[in-house]
C-alpha cells in the first residue's frame, strides 16, 4: 500500500462521520445529536485575587496571585524620583511543583497596551518594603510587595509572571 492513499483514506474515515456545517444531524446519521452553541466557548480572563496555575514547559510549577493593585497606592505620598507615580502590587507565588525555584521580584512585570514592559525598581528607598530575592521549597508561598516607579500618564494593562529560562504568563489583567 502506498502512504498517500493510505493517508487520504484515514483522513476520509475520521471526518467522514462528523457534520458538515449546514447539513441536518440526523441526515449524516441518525444517532447523531449536534447542535450549535449561539455563545462560543470563553477562556477565563486572569483577574486579579484569582490564583492562576503557571505550568511552564521548562517544568516550574507555581501558583500566581496578585492580591492587590495599587496605582498610586493610597498610604504613600509623594511620587518616584523622576517623576511619575508608584504602583505597588500585593502577590503571592507558591510552589506547587517538586523542585525549589529561585524568586525574583523582577519575574513580575507591568504591560501597558503599547506593550512597554515596566520592571519593578530595584531603589532603596521604595516607599514599601519589597519582597527579597529568596528561593521557594515545593510547597512554599511567600507573599509581600512588588514596587513600580512608573511614569506619568503611562496605561497599565496587565500583569505577567516571567522568569529567566520560562515563559511570559500573564498572571492578572488591569480593569478586567
Amino acid at each position: 500500500m502506498r502512504p498517500v492513499p493510505f493517508l487520504m483514506a484515514v483522513l476520509i474515515s475520521l471526518v467522514g462521520g462528523l457534520p458538515a456545517a449546514g447539513l441536518n444531524a440526523a441526515a449524516v446519521s441518525p444517532n447523531l445529536s449536534y447542535q450549535r452553541s449561539p455563545v462560543p466557548a470563553q477562556v477565563p480572563l486572569a483577574r486579579i485575587g484569582v490564583p492562576k496555575a503557571i505550568l511552564d514547559p521548562s517544568g516550574v510549577k507555581l501558583s500566581v496571585v496578585v492580591n492587590a493593585f495599587d496605582s498610586p497606592p493610597k498610604d504613600v505620598e509623594g511620587s518616584p524620583p523622576g517623576g511619575g507615580r508608584w504602583t505597588v502590587l500585593d502577590v503571592s507565588v507558591t510552589n506547587v511543583g517538586t523542585s525549589p525555584f529561585q524568586l525574583t521580584a523582577g519575574d513580575i512585570i507591568l504591560m501597558a497596551p503599547d506593550t512597554t514592559i515596566y520592571q519593578p525598581d530595584g531603589d532603596p528607598d521604595l516607599p514599601k518594603p519589597q519582597f527579597a530575592d529568596t528561593t521557594l521549597m515545593p510547597g512554599d508561598t511567600l507573599r509581600g510587595n512588588v514596587v513600580y516607579a512608573i511614569p506619568g500618564g503611562a496605561m497599565l494593562q496587565l500583569v505577567a509572571f516571567q522568569a529567566p529560562g520560562m515563559a511570559q504568563w500573564v498572571v492578572a489583567l488591569l480593569g478586567a
